[in-house]
């Protein structure tokens, strides 16, 4: 998920105060968690392509992925804020209600061509506020050896699911598992599922 932090690959001026060093207007300050060397260099070629044009400079600042929100909200307090920031798509509500972000109206980034889904991920309340730069889907794994074992089909209906995972279950093997921990994994992992349930959190 990118969000607009104060522009959209378009040079601005930010009033900094503190011991922020004061911007160059032609570069282009992104935040994000691409600490491998080929997704950096791989990334900095992206940018670089799509920044030429307008003739500006893109420079990341790079920090592990655990880390971004915290770095963002350290930097956003001390107003040395990235023009762009490169975070999970459920870090994007915390930091739209501190108003540290611009709508992407506001920037002329134009989503007509984007997908109803595409927009809502990149929206808080109502107003859009980033872009994904990926996507990817979900799929359940089933083990086909222990369901000849159970005796059951692969399930394709929630209630086929919840009856096979409840035959499935013996000892310490489980019918169904997935991450639900209280982090982006917890989120894209286990949601989907509640919600595609009828769960309402």
């Amino acid at each position: 998920m990118i969000a607009t932090a104060t522009a959209a690959l378009v040079p601005v001026t930010l009033g900094l105060t503190g011991c922020a060093a004061t911007p160059d207007p032609g570069t282009v300050t992104v935040l994000n968690s691409a600490t491998d060397a080929a997704e950096h260099d791989a990334n900095q070629r992206f940018f670089d392509r799509c920044a030429k044009p307008l003739g500006l400079k893109v420079e990341q600042i790079s920090v592990p992925a655990d880390t971004v929100a915290s770095k963002a909200l350290r930097m956003a307090s001390s107003d040395s804020l990235t023009d762009i920031l490169e975070l999970d798509g459920s870090e994007l509500p915390q930091f739209a209600e501190t108003g540290g972000l611009r709508p992407l109206d506001e920037v002329g980034l134009d989503t007509s061509g984007f997908s109803a889904g595409a927009i809502s991920l990149g929206s808080y309340d109502g107003t859009r506020y980033a872009v994904a730069r990926s996507v990817n889907s979900l799929a359940l794994i089933y083990n086909k050896d222990l369901l000849r074992a159970a005796g059951v089909e692969p399930p394709t209906t929630w209630a086929q699911l919840r009856e096979t995972a409840k035959k499935l279950t013996s000892g310490n093997t489980y019918g169904m598992a997935f991450s639900a921990s209280p982090n982006a994994d917890g989120v894209y992992q286990f949601l989907p599922f509640f919600w595609s349930g009828g769960g309402d959190e």
